[in-house]
């Protein structure tokens, strides 16, 4: 963990060093007994997120290259060069703007890159598969309407929200963090009613927390069930505030236009 402190204060960037420490992080927190998705949490913390480009030397590279495409373009359309060398060009000026948007994005971002197709299409779902098994013979009613039902119910319907919300209010107030433009509270507080669609991780929570398989079984028919309310909510409420957002949008046109 010093170490990984120490690549992000000495101004490491390439993604690599912190790949190969968060597993040494995360097998030194298997080894201790500790719950090793822990590593996973703190080795976020040390990754930079804040990119060390400038807009300016990055816009001009990339017109650089662009103007460079056009010329070619040109080139081909008043002589007779071969179009195999042209699309070599091309392909050469691609190559090179990704390669600049790649030192433009933060190390967080090319790690989360990498993994996303990894753990969308082979981690999640095996992760899902060993740990849903829900079983539905018993009275669901029965099982939502229990304590540990309406607790976890109310922590992923309302508290995911709640918290969400809050944090983000305290972060932009205090100057962590900066609102993305053209996006609303009402919008920023429906997308977090999303946030308590919790399948995988609160039934990995649940198999952690509850060693009877009766309470477990309550657990993932409250987590299914607040999944489901949640989605619901939060899909209604995105669609009124993004109707209300474009509503406003053309009343101020009309004004400008008036």
């Amino acid at each position: 963990m010093l170490a990984l402190i120490g690549l992000n204060v000495a101004g490491v960037r390439r993604p690599l060093p912190y790949s190969l420490l968060g597993v040494g992080l995360w097998l030194a927190f298997v080894e201790s007994g500790l719950h090793p998705t822990i590593a996973g949490v703190l080795l976020a913390f040390t990754i930079p997120t804040r990119t060390q480009a400038r807009p300016q030397a990055f816009m001009a590279q990339c017109i650089a290259v662009l103007g460079g495409v056009d010329a070619t373009s040109r080139l081909n359309a008043e002589s007779n060069t071969e179009k195999k060398d042209v699309s070599d060009r091309q392909q050469a000026a691609a190559h090179t703007l990704e390669a600049i948007a790649e030192r433009m994005q933060t190390p967080a971002q090319r790690l989360e890159h990498s993994v996303t197709p990894w753990a969308t299409y082979l981690i999640l779902p095996l992760f899902a598969l060993a740990n849903a098994g829900v079983s539905l013979s018993g009275n669901v009613a029965q099982a939502v309407t229990s304590p540990i039902g309406l607790g976890i119910i109310a922590g992923l319907v309302l508290g995911k929200p709640l918290g969400i919300t809050l944090f983000s209010w305290l972060a932009i107030k205090i100057g962590v963090a900066e609102m993305p433009a053209r996006v609303t509270w009402s919008q920023l507080f429906s997308s977090a009613c999303l946030a308590g669609i919790g399948f995988t991780m609160s039934i990995f929570i649940a198999n952690s927390a509850f060693s009877s398989a009766t309470l477990l079984s309550i657990a993932k028919i409250s987590i299914l069930t607040a999944s489901l309310l949640s989605g619901m909510i939060g899909a209604v409420l995105l669609l009124l505030a993004t109707s209300e957002r474009i509503g406003a949008t053309k009343l101020g046109t009309s004004k400008a236009t008036v």
